[in-house]
C-alpha cells in the first residue's frame, strides 16, 4: 500500500516520494493519525509528552509536512505547525528513528527556521542542533508572550523563558526563528 492509500485525498494533492508535502491533519485517515502519534511518543518520551493522545494531537494542531523517504509505503518523519500572530510555529516533530529520516527531519527544520515568519520553541537536543546550525534565538519577551499567550510564566537570560506546557507543568523553553 502507498502513502497517499492512507489517506483522504483531493484529485490536486500529490504526494511524491521524498518530498515534503503540507496537508491538514484532518486529511489524514485513523491509521495515518496513530502512526504519527507513535512516532511523537517514540520522540518525545525521554523528555516528556505534553499530549495525551492521538486525538489530542489532531484536534489540537491542524496542518502537517509529511515525507515517505525510504522504499516502504509509510511516513518517515513529521513536522507540525501551527499558525500565530507572529507566523508560522514549529510545535511538533518525529520521525521513524532510522538515521537517514532523522537527518531529512532536521534539514527540514533548519531550512524552515531560516525563512521569515517560521519559529519554534526548543530545549534539550533540538535546541543544540537549532544552535549548531546559526539559527537566530528570538529573545524579545513581548513577541514570545504574543505567542505563547497564557502559558507564559518568566523571561529568564539569554532568551530562555519558563512556560507551561501541558501536562509537564512549568519547563524552560528558548524561541528560534523569526517572526512577522
Amino acid at each position: 500500500m502507498r502513502l497517499k492509500d492512507f489517506m483522504k485525498l483531493d484529485e490536486y494533492t500529490e504526494l511524491k516520494k521524498k518530498k515534503w508535502t503540507v496537508l491538514t491533519l484532518g486529511d489524514l485517515d485513523e491509521e495515518t493519525r496513530h502512526m504519527l502519534w507513535d512516532m511523537y511518543v517514540d520522540t518525545y518520551q525521554s523528555i516528556g509528552l505534553h499530549i495525551e493522545d492521538a486525538n489530542k494531537l489532531t484536534s489540537k494542531y491542524k496542518i502537517s509536512w509529511l515525507i515517505d523517504n525510504d522504499n516502504d509505503p509509510k511516513i518517515d518523519a513529521f513536522i507540525i505547525y501551527k499558525e500565530t500572530k507572529q507566523g508560522n510555529k514549529l510545535a511538533l516533530m518525529g520521525s521513524d528513528g532510522q538515521k537517514p529520516n532523522k537527518k531529512v527531519l532536521i534539514k527540514q527544520m533548519i531550512d524552515l527556521l531560516k525563512q521569515k515568519s517560521w519559529h519554534i520553541e526548543a530545549s534539550h537536543k533540538v535546541a543544540k542542533i537549532i544552535e549548531s546550525n546559526g539559527v537566530k534565538v528570538i529573545d524579545d519577551e513581548k513577541i514570545i508572550s504574543s505567542i505563547i499567550g497564557k502559558s507564559f510564566v518568566e523571561m529568564l537570560s539569554d532568551g530562555e523563558y519558563k512556560r507551561s506546557l501541558g501536562t509537564l507543568g512549568v519547563v524552560k523553553k528558548k524561541m528560534y526563528g523569526s517572526t512577522k
